[in-house]
């Protein structure tokens, strides 16, 4: 016969445990779905909890769990990725939807509905509990709230009888209290939630590309492990830099591959700088692109990092000589897209094209943006 623990004492102890932060966020995630489960006999967490019964099981603390699992289903049945959980555990599941996105391009953004562990366990002991909700459209990046959001799970919460404390557009948050009111015993049925149609809209406008938007495109499959770097960088980190070492024949030079596909964005190349130099300006400018930002050929100059930089256009007649992983990712393209080259100035901070720009920084960056004679 099993033996049984008072759901309150279990409550307790987790949340002392917890507290301190002494077990890692996979395990508490772990026993979070135990404990909702009423099943203690996994073993293989008995370190964290003072029960060594093999028999254990606790007592459900109340109808809160049900009403709380119910108010979740009926958000995912609307297509909104709920996530209860530590925020350890969360960064995998973003991570995992992250990948997703980059491997699926049909796969739409989601809505994530959290908590804490610590924030669940509250709630069972007083009825209060804080949620918190971001909306993922491009791997990495968070958009701003939503009113609609906010009107949207504040509709479904009432719909299963949780009070609104407060709620907080700006910040992403939502205080709800539990009723007691609703009899949970029967199936509740998910609603009409009149802002539903506001939802799926800002779910298909945010909907990423990924290399939908060039027609044709197919993504290439790894033929080696430089292949297999490519892709994974890419599908990491929205692009990859190849660095080339032309052994003094020509200047040593890098280009991405990856920032058309994931951003929209040309690909940019630079010349004539170190290897870990060049490196760290395009970082910086990725990240740039990933929060929007584009940079085209323009006469205005940008500053990275303090230092001035001009954008033009690779002239396409280059591509052969300078870019060939660039060719390989988008062979099934019939025309490649655009390359832009990233110059920079010499100590009096003047350009390759202006008069007076110092001779022997000639070589160091061709003018790619014009056709070479061969």
């Amino acid at each position: 016969m099993k033996n049984k623990i008072e759901s309150a004492i279990m409550i307790e102890t987790l949340e002392q445990r917890f507290q301190k932060d002494k077990v890692s966020s996979e395990t508490k995630a772990i026993m979070e779905e135990l404990f909702k489960d009423g099943d203690l006999e996994n073993m293989a967490d008995s370190n964290i909890l003072p029960f060594n019964e093999e028999n254990m099981i606790c007592d459900s603390p109340d109808e809160r769990i049900e009403l709380l699992n119910q108010f979740y289903e009926s958000i995912n049945q609307h297509g909104i990725n709920i996530f209860p959980g530590h925020s350890g555990s969360r960064e995998c599941f973003t991570e995992y939807i992250d990948n997703l996105i980059r491997l699926e391009q049909t796969f739409s953004p989601s809505i994530i509905v959290e908590h804490s562990l610590e924030e669940h366990l509250a709630f069972l002991r007083y009825g209060e509990l804080d949620i918190g909700w971001e909306l993922y459209s491009f791997p990495g990046f968070k958009m701003e709230s939503n009113d609609k959001i906010a009107e949207f799970l504040q509709f479904e919460a009432k719909h299963f009888g949780f009070g609104i404390l407060e709620i907080s557009v700006k910040d992403r948050k939502m205080k709800l209290i539990y009723s007691g009111e609703l009899n949970t015993s029967s199936a509740i049925e998910v609603s009409n939630n009149p802002n539903i149609a506001d939802i799926t809209a800002i779910l298909s406008d945010s909907k990423p590309s990924f290399g939908s938007h060039l027609e044709g495109f197919i993504l290439r499959t790894a033929d080696d492990a430089h292949d297999i770097k490519v892709l994974s960088d890419v599908k990491e980190y929205g692009f990859h830099i190849v660095w080339i070492n032309s052994e003094g024949l020509q200047p040593d030079y890098c280009f991405t591959i990856g920032l058309e596909y994931s951003y929209e964005h040309p690909e940019i190349i630079l010349m004539g700088l170190p290897i870990g130099t060049g490196k760290n300006i395009i970082n910086k400018l990725g990240a740039e692109i990933k929060n929007g930002l584009k940079f085209i050929d323009s006469d205005d100059y940008i500053k990275i990092s303090s230092q001035k930089f001009m954008v033009k256009k690779m002239d396409p007649s280059n591509y052969g000589d300078y870019l060939g992983y660039f060719m390989w990712f988008y062979k099934s393209l019939r025309t490649p897209p655009d390359v832009v080259q990233l110059f920079w100035p010499d100590e009096s901070d003047k350009f390759p094209w202006d008069d007076g720009f110092n001779k022997k920084f000639l070589k160091s960056q061709q003018l790619l943006c014009e056709k070479l004679s061969s």
